[in-house]
């Protein structure tokens, strides 16, 4: 993954309260209450892993080769000085450690990273946050929205009779003020006192990726004895490529994500354009071949773990549930199955969902049965839940199923008019 954006570490040398809680969604007031009542900070750092506690005192300017025993109390004793990694713990949690990675190898030292590494090319993402607050701060809002990339399923789109494409790069249009012209006038349509907010834009292996924020559905919190209203935060994500001919969007809601891509598209062409859907025709010769490799155990870092029987030929047609939650393979399993109900996969409309484990995860597997051609004859669509995965193995996985299995899978993610969900 190559990010390609200016690395900023000007302006305040602490971040300010506003940019924890707006640009990163941290309670910050709060966790800073918390971090100044006594005897707080000791029992945080007894919490923090020997890397974390290792880079706090790299940044701090304490010597890291201190012995084990004292290691804790020298920083116990600059209590103040740590007050403001508390926020950054809370930061770091759940973060994904490639995004941070990424953006931890274009703001970092070799030695920062070093002091970070684990074992077998894992982080500790947490010391690599603490190292960015204190040497590259700003660029924690990198690491917020890339995270978004490894942990949401993108529906796949392109334009449906792309225009010719304008002199002008993307790039240029979106980061003029017309982008943001579009956004004012999409908010205007649709007349709910709502505003769609411009986070960031981020170049990325020749991708442009836009970040947005927009009132979702209504909602509460509790604030100490107080109820204040409002709402969840639509995140939406808009990476496009080809100069948006194609399209991979993420959100929450799925109206505003899909209309808004339109208008941006529209405005950037000069002209009405619209997304659809990708969806790769598979023969069912190719997905059988599949199913039987990994079934029989001869596809290469595939493993079937789970697999629904629609409608068995069992009497009365009850569903069948094949799973095994050790991670180990159903094949054996499915084969006796087969053997006893006179029944072989090659039936795939029996088959609307299996699960297959590769890179150590559960990946959610949905066979889509598509209209029949005169040409081809019947079809499916193979998709997987790319959320599952991070970029990176999104990446691997789509790669050897093309170039192992001869078949292109997409996300379960879809947009438009069939793939909205209200």
């Amino acid at each position: 993954m190559r990010v390609v954006e200016t690395v900023s570490t000007g302006g305040p040398s602490e971040p300010p309260i506003t940019f924890w809680e707006h640009a990163l969604e941290i309670p910050a007031s709060r966790l800073l209450a918390f971090a100044d009542e006594p005897g707080f900070i000791g029992p945080w750092l007894k919490r923090r892993s020997l890397r974390q506690v290792s880079m706090l005192r790299a940044v701090l300017g304490l010597p890291i080769d201190a012995p084990a025993q004292e290691r804790r109390t020298g920083l116990q004793e600059c209590s103040n000085a740590v007050r403001r990694f508390v926020l950054a713990a809370e930061f770091a949690a759940r973060k994904s450690m490639h995004a941070t990675l990424a953006v931890a190898k274009r703001c970092l030292s070799a030695t920062d990273i070093a002091l970070a590494s684990e074992a077998e090319g894992r982080y500790d993402t947490t010391a690599l946050v603490f190292a960015i607050l204190d040497r590259a701060w700003p660029q924690l809002e990198t690491v917020f929205h890339l995270d978004k990339l490894h942990k949401v399923g993108f529906a796949r789109m392109r334009l449906v009779n792309p225009p010719r494409r304008p002199e002008r790069r993307l790039s240029e249009f979106l980061n003029s003020g017309e982008l943001l012209s579009v956004l004012r006038q999409y908010d205007a349509r649709q007349d709910d006192h709502h505003r769609t907010e411009l986070q960031k834009i981020i170049e990325m292996s020749g991708s442009q990726v836009v970040f947005l924020r927009r009132p979702h559905q209504q909602s509460l919190v509790l604030s100490n004895d107080q109820v204040v209203h409002g709402f969840t935060a639509d995140q939406i994500v808009l990476d496009f490529r080809d100069e948006a001919a194609r399209l991979n969007v993420a959100s929450h809601g799925h109206a505003a994500s899909y209309d808004i891509a339109n208008a941006i598209a529209s405005a950037y062409y000069g002209e009405a354009c619209t997304f659809e859907n990708i969806t790769e025709a598979t023969y069912p010769a190719q997905i059988s071949r599949f199913l039987s490799s990994v079934r029989d155990q001869e596809a290469h870092d595939f493993r079937l773990i789970e697999l629904l029987v629609h409608h068995s030929p069992l009497s009365g047609g009850p569903d069948l549930l094949l799973k095994n939650s050790d991670d180990l393979s159903i094949g054996p399993a499915l084969g006796q199955l087969e053997q006893a109900l006179n029944w072989t996969i090659d039936d795939l409309d029996r088959i609307p969902r299996f699960k297959i484990l590769f890179a150590g995860k559960r990946v959610a597997m949905e066979l889509e049965p598509i209209e029949d051609t005169a040409e081809a004859g019947r079809m499916f669509v193979l998709r997987y839940r790319d959320q599952t995965l991070s970029l990176e193995e999104r990446a691997a996985f789509e790669e050897r199923m093309e170039h192992e299995h001869g078949i292109k899978v997409v996300s379960t993610e879809k947009r438009g008019a069939r793939g909205r969900k209200r």
